[in-house]
């Protein structure tokens, strides 16, 4: 978790990010191994003093905490009885006065003023609204799972993380296969589960191994996971890792099957080649229909007359009562930054909401306001980018408190969340 999204929860409110801050652990350093076994290079948790510098300045150091756990935090922040589990919304029915959302199995549909699409890669908010075709297979499949501590592994209070394969500087470039294997922070009911194993792998090196992925399969709901047995994901990933190190290919061997969740990465197009700093990406195979082309400023609202012309209707984020946010708008590496801009949108969203009130010309201004800082946070990324195209995207903007009610101000303070930090 970098300093963009500790500043956004820190503008949910402080309590937030200081539950955040107490479950989480700080980086340790990464030891990178090549796929023979030895040891590459040992990167320190903080490998400059221009790093340093950074942490010093904005208080905001990189921080490590599972997925389940953010998610429970933020669960635990919101008034009771406001998540509903087990049901998936099916469509929506607009009118002038709001949208009626229909869902699976026998919960009943429901009124609203507004629609957040939040529904992950395959949004189905996303295809009704907008019905601009699936987000782009990059030709990468991904297996993860977490595990608790074993003898041969890191040691558990100070071992640094490995990082699997030849590849460098990052191995996430759609060409080689890698593995990453680091500690997490945890909440009391999972602690003994405090570490995580990621493996990923082309597409081309899948089918080498004989492992079947359609990249297009219609059962595949969301980012975790798709159907062929409680054991299908383990096997595969042993099956195409099966000459990785065995300091990391014990450990996988060794994870309970029904943990372990396989999936493809996929990309929305902003405009630019956001697939890789140093490479382009693969080819997506041909689908039996054609979807319609996203325009090459594809995201970006110029102004509220535009969503009246065709061309403005491709572009937004959403129409009339409907918007998106996370990856349902702008599917991204899982490099950290895809939670990141998730909690960033949620933030801006909330705060257009509360100058403007619950109308669709907040949901218009947030969807100006957004484009620019997420296609620059895709081009930048954070694992190649220079230290003051860190500092300028990742430490200095900050956002406006929501935790402190404010009223909706005139001239140009009123139409941005993010403003830059003075330290």
């Amino acid at each position: 978790m970098q300093a963009n999204v500790q500043h956004a929860l820190e503008a949910i409110h402080p309590k937030l990010l200081k539950k955040f801050e107490t479950h989480s652990i700080k980086s340790r350093g990464v030891d990178m191994i090549l796929e023979d076994g030895t040891c590459d290079v040992s990167i320190p948790a903080v490998s400059s003093g221009t790093d340093q510098e950074l942490f010093d300045k904005y208080g905001k150091a990189p921080l490590l905490l599972g997925w389940h756990e953010i998610r429970q935090l933020l669960f635990d922040h919101l008034p009771d009885g406001i998540v509903h589990f087990d049901t998936q919304v099916t469509h929506y029915e607009e009118d002038e006065e709001g949208v009626t959302v229909h869902f699976s199995g026998k919960t009943p549909p429901r009124r609203a003023k507004l629609l957040v699409g939040a529904d992950g890669y395959f949004s189905k908010v996303r295809t009704q609204c907008l019905d601009d075709g699936p987000p782009d297979f990059v030709g990468t499949v991904m297996w993860r799972a977490r595990v608790p501590w074993s003898e041969g592994m890191p040691h558990p209070h100070t071992g640094p993380a490995r990082l699997f394969g030849n590849a460098r500087p990052w191995p996430l470039d759609h060409k080689s296969r890698f593995g990453m294997l680091f500690k997490i922070g945890t909440l009391e009911d999972t602690k003994d589960r405090s570490w995580c194993w990621v493996l990923s792998a082309p597409i081309e090196l899948l089918r080498a191994a004989g492992v079947a992925f359609d990249p297009q399969a219609k059962d595949m709901k969301s980012l975790q996971g798709e159907s062929g047995g409680r054991d299908s994901a383990l096997r595969n990933a042993k099956q195409v890792f099966i000459d990785f190190p065995d300091s990391i290919m014990d450990i996988v061997r060794s994870t309970n099957p029904s943990t372990v969740t396989q999936h493809g990465l996929y990309m929305r197009d902003l405009g630019h080649n956001q697939y890789s700093p140093t490479s382009a990406p693969p080819s997506t195979p041909k689908q039996e229909t054609p979807t319609k082309p996203m325009s090459k400023s594809s995201a970006v609202v110029h102004d509220d007359s535009s969503l009246e012309s065709k061309e403005g209707k491709d572009e937004a984020w959403g129409k009339g009562c409907v918007t998106l946010l996370g990856d349902a708008a702008h599917a991204t590496i899982p490099n950290g930054q895809g939670l990141s801009l998730a909690i960033e949108d949620a933030v801006v969203l909330a705060w257009h909401l509360q100058q403007q009130g619950v109308c669709q010309s907040a949901l218009r201004s947030y969807e100006k306001e957004r484009p620019p800082r997420v296609k620059a946070i895709h081009e930048k990324g954070t694992d190649s980018a220079t230290p003051e195209d860190r500092e300028g995207l990742l430490f200095k903007p900050y956002f406006k408190p929501l935790w402190r009610q404010q009223s909706p101000q005139d001239g140009q303070s009123s139409k941005h969340c993010i403003v830059n930090f003075d330290p």
